[in-house]
């Protein structure tokens, strides 16, 4: 399924109690590029159908817990950076994000795992280190 991630749809409001990034002023909308969810290893997940304003139609589009783990995935880990307290903020889906990364980390190759846990440590500290030793 194609679908809108990344920046662009951490712009997007979605159905979580998130609060994105809110600088949409500065996409060009027509242009923003679509993902594809198919061989995704995250696959539908955190995908949600959603009026695009900016784009006059209707999309799919990756909730903020979504983009951010795309972007992780995608290794653009200075566009993630501060997702726990500036694009999150709320802790209630903090374990939502450590199942999924969980799942990036092990099924991607050796160096791209260890640079998303670095990045999760970094992020979250004691909250990734506790998770990790309590798996």
């Amino acid at each position: 399924m194609k679908y809108i991630s990344g920046m662009p749809a951490l712009n997007l409001p979605c159905s979580l109690d998130t609060t994105g990034d809110w600088h949409h002023s500065c996409y060009d909308w027509t242009k923003v590029p679509f993902c594809e969810s198919d061989g995704s290893i995250l696959g539908d997940w955190g995908i949600e159908r959603q009026f695009v304003r900016e784009r006059g139609e209707w999309c799919n589009v990756a909730n903020t817990l979504r983009a951010c783990l795309d972007l992780m995935e995608d290794g653009l880990f200075s566009l993630a950076g501060g997702m726990k307290e500036d694009y999150i903020a709320n802790d209630i889906y903090t374990k939502d994000i450590f199942e999924q990364a969980e799942k990036l980390i092990r099924m991607s190759d050796e160096a791209k795992g260890r640079e998303i846990d670095r990045f999760l440590e970094k992020e979250y500290e004691l909250q990734w280190l506790d998770y990790k030793r309590n798996r």
